[in-house]
């Protein structure tokens, strides 16, 4: 049973299960967004966040143009890094996983260091959007 299944709706006083296409067609639509993701190498990113911002694109929840902006101490390049990230998630079919791949933009960067975050700030100045900014990052 999926959490979408789980939900509830109440109507005339009495609760109901609802099925999960019922559920997945009330969501509300997200807007465009850039997700801002500071310790995207790390472990917690890794078993945890990118594998479930990749169910939700395949519940096909996530907006068409949503991009994932990947920040990383280590210099991996795009495709190795993707390949890493998405190791320890369950792969949906191909397609759900390139649309998911098209999203992520890797951008190896020293936090520490301000003249660093010039090729992030020029990403974000290219659109305007919804933004979020996680840092999955040590004190």
């Amino acid at each position: 049973m999926s959490l979408v299944s789980e939900l509830y709706v109440a109507g005339d006083g009495i609760s109901t299960p609802m099925s999960d296409s019922a559920a997945l067609s009330r969501r509300t639509q997200v807007p465009d967004f850039d997700f801002v993701l500071f310790g995207a190498t790390g472990d917690l990113a890794a078993r945890k966040l990118l594998p479930s911002l990749l169910q939700r694109e395949a519940d096909g929840v996530l907006p068409p143009h949503g991009r994932i902006l990947c920040i990383g101490r280590e210099p991996f390049g795009q495709d190795e890094f993707v390949a890493r990230a998405l190791a320890q998630a369950e792969e949906p079919d191909r397609e759900i996983l390139g649309n998911f791949r098209s999203r992520i933009t890797y951008i190896p960067m020293d936090v520490t260091d301000p003249a660093s975050y010039d090729a992030l700030a020029k990403l974000l100045a290219e659109r305007d959007a919804v933004r979020v900014f996680y840092l999955a990052v040590a004190p």
